[in-house]
């Protein structure tokens, strides 16, 4: 048969192609499959109506290529001979449905899995909206948090502290979140380290961004990670005991299958970034009590950033000063890092020397700033602590608390501060006039009346110090700058 004549001798049960194939059905896991037709399709090809049980009939044909053909010599279907006046026009057809070609199961489980992540997109996005406050303005939040670790359930814990109540938060990858029955996004826009009570705390700057308020680029990431993953949420289950309108303890599980105590404090939330941070955590001191349960459990996880590491800048002055600042003899040393593990010291000094002290530590995951003389180390200050730094404004307690109460090991010492000169221990060691520190700012000022190398050189100028403070500028030509030779010059400047 030529051209389309072929399409009224065939059954409609079989669509056929216009490339000469035909859609049969494949027995072993009732998808469909496409098998070329050889020879050429003639009346003659139909042999039969297929009758199984509970389904539409089929028919089926004696091509030796067609898998169909084959299962029916198997005997896996009945054949049930057509009666010879029987037309094509008048034989049954199969449903619309059945001559797709996304009859797989694969395929139709897609389908599925889509289609209810669609519906649940929507049904969040509906819930998110109705149920979120009406404020919509970005929301700058600032709080103090302390996180333990044990890998035991710490349910007990709260017991102990007062009545327990619990809270689901589920999570959306790979920044968005429910809470309260609201949707938002939260992102971390800092992280330091404050020390308070012989704890480290995180002091935490966060932008949360309710539902309302998210731009169109945010609505379309939420819905292509939504869509992106099979399952693109989690849940965490928070036993939480509110201390007061700020505070509040909880614990969960994590995805590590570590179970964490985190206390919470919230010093507020703002429209925009704060310009002037708090300088006083005398509001912290009515939780020692639950401060206690924290001493014993283990760090969360960190990791050391050496990038962020740089010497704090150094000034020069011959006048003293008095409120903010407290003052220490100036080791006249190597200056360089002692990184504390758990269980170990790395040492990283100036000259390029390294070396590693195993079962000694200082403290798990912080950095101090410390200069060599001899063989002694002393420890001037804490620069970071499990990847964070430490703020200015928590400088005095890390200088005058933290630091004198170390157990030291044998060749180390720490610098002493105080608030005179007067004050000051006599030190068995070389030093350098005297290190002035702003607790307030974190400013470090040099002490001397008589003056060696102390020569910077800062934008094409070398600035010198004078006997009444004042700086002395001096143009530097190309070949200075280059060559950058200085001499001692051991006579008052």
């Amino acid at each position: 048969m030529k051209g389309a004549d072929w399409k009224k001798v065939l059954p409609l049960g079989y669509p056929v192609t216009h490339d000469g194939y035909v859609i049969v059905p494949e027995f072993q896991n009732n998808s469909w499959i496409i098998d070329a037709l050889q020879p050429a399709i003639v009346q003659s090809n139909i042999i039969g109506l297929l009758k199984r049980q509970d389904s539409t009939p089929d028919y089926c044909t004696n091509i030796s290529s067609s898998r169909l053909s084959r299962s029916t010599k198997k005997g896996k279907y009945q054949v049930i001979p057509l009666p010879s006046q029987s037309k094509a026009a008048s034989l049954p057809a199969l449903p619309v449905f059945k001559q797709s070609l996304f009859q797989s199961k694969t395929l139709r489980y897609t389908i599925v899995v889509l289609a209810l992540a669609f519906l649940m997109t929507i049904i969040m996005i509906w819930v998110g909206f109705l149920h979120c406050p009406n404020d919509s303005s970005f929301m700058n939040e600032y709080e103090f948090r302390l996180v333990g670790l044990h890998p035991q359930p710490l349910d007990h814990v709260l017991k102990r502290i007062g009545p327990v109540e619990r809270q689901v938060v589920t999570y959306f990858k790979p920044h968005f979140r429910m809470k309260s029955r609201c949707l938002e996004t939260k992102a971390i826009k800092s992280t330091c380290a404050v020390y308070f009570e012989g704890l480290w705390f995180r002091w935490v700057h966060s932008v949360e961004t309710p539902f309302q308020k998210w731009s169109t680029s945010t609505h379309n990431k939420f819905v292509n990670q939504f869509h992106n993953f099979s399952c693109p949420f989690w849940s965490e289950t928070r036993q939480f005991v509110k201390l007061d309108q700020r505070a509040q303890v909880y614990t969960f599980r994590d995805r590590n299958g570590m179970y964490r105590l985190v206390f919470e404090w919230e010093y507020g939330t703002f429209e925009k970034p704060l310009s002037q941070i708090p300088n006083k955590l005398s509001r912290l001191k009515r939780y020692r009590d639950i401060f206690q349960h924290f001493k014993s459990l283990r760090v969360p996880t960190y990791t050391l950033n050496e990038t962020l590491l740089a010497r704090k800048s150094v000034t020069y002055t011959s006048t003293t000063f008095n409120n903010d600042w407290l003052i220490a003899r100036k080791v006249d040393g190597i200056f360089g890092f002692v990184f504390s593990y758990k269980d170990h010291l790395r040492v990283k000094w100036e000259d390029e020397t390294e070396h590693v002290r195993h079962g000694m530590s200082l403290g798990d995951g912080i950095v101090f700033a410390a200069e060599k003389v001899d063989d002694m180390i002393v420890l001037l200050d804490v620069y970071q602590v499990r990847g964070h730094p430490t703020v200015s404004w928590c400088r005095r307690a890390i200088l005058t608390e933290f630091l004198p109460g170390l157990t030291l090991p044998d060749g180390f010492r720490v610098q002493q501060y105080r608030k005179s000169k007067e004050e000051l221990p006599h030190l068995q060691l070389k030093t350098d006039g005297y290190i002035m520190h702003n607790t307030a700012t974190d400013e470090i000022v040099k002490l001397k009346k008589r003056h060696s190398i102390d020569v910077l050189y800062m934008d094409g100028y070398f600035t010198l110090p004078s006997v009444n403070g004042s700086k002395l500028g001096t143009r530097a030509l190309k070949h200075d700058s280059a060559k950058m030779i200085l001499r001692p010059n051991k006579q008052p400047c």
